[in-house]
């Protein structure tokens, strides 16, 4: 449409309703004209940067995400003011959140923005309800981002969860075992007790001891002097 229209203003048609026919007065070739330089919001453009936003890690992209947001709606509730419509490049905190991070330039200029070089300028003459599509499908993208983040962090401890389940069952299996093999040692040890015991008997352990005397003949016989 962008291409047909910009032909009609160079040539001897005229643009009305979204076609060309012959001119029939210079206001209408005017008319036509002005449709096609005025500036808009590329609204596939805008989901495409959204898009290409989702594609950083979430702690990255949530910022970014608030951060233009916030943008555009003090564009919106403000429209008359001219500082809401120019961002420097040179902010810090804009450029480390936003304009360094993938897909967070394309979203500006994909709503309308200028590069200027050192800055991005809105044009004052950008449709605001074009410009509140925009902000509407932002918010909507940080709504679903939202909940898909919740629902990853939801995934990630049930599976914590789970291991932890898995790990304490491994250690209590580990542990009855133990336990088992600790019993089964006792019992051995028990049963064996009683052998030694019933040897030593029928040796006669200490029966046979003798004392000193016995084995000093000598001695004895110096007692008895």
């Amino acid at each position: 449409m962008a291409s047909q229209q910009q032909s009609c203003c160079g040539s001897d048609m005229s643009c009305s309703g979204g076609s060309c026919g012959p001119k029939s007065s210079s206001s209408q070739s005017n008319s036509c004209c002005q449709r096609s330089n005025e500036v808009s919001v590329d609204i596939e453009g805008v989901e495409s940067a959204l898009e290409s936003l989702s594609l950083n890690p979430y702690e990255i992209e949530e910022p970014a995400l608030a951060i233009l947001l916030k943008l555009i709606s003090n564009v919106i509730a403000n429209p008359g003011e001219a500082k809401f419509r120019t961002i420097k490049k040179s902010n810090p905190a804009l450029h480390a959140k936003v304009l360094s991070v993938h897909g967070g330039s394309e979203f500006l200029t994909r709503a309308g923005f200028r590069d200027l070089g050192e800055t991005l300028q809105l044009p004052a003459d950008i449709p605001l309800d074009a410009l509140e599509i925009a902000r509407d499908i932002l918010a909507m993208h940080i709504e679903a981002e939202r909940q898909k983040e919740e629902m990853h962090k939801k995934s990630e401890y049930e599976e914590q969860q789970r291991a932890l389940r898995e790990r304490n069952k491994k250690l209590a299996s580990e542990k009855e075992l133990l336990r088992q093999q600790i019993e089964n040692d006792r019992k051995e040890r028990t049963q064996r007790l009683p052998s030694v015991s019933s040897h030593a008997a029928q040796l006669h352990f200490g029966a046979n001891t003798k004392g000193f005397k016995d084995c000093n003949p000598a001695f004895n016989q110096q007692s008895r002097g």
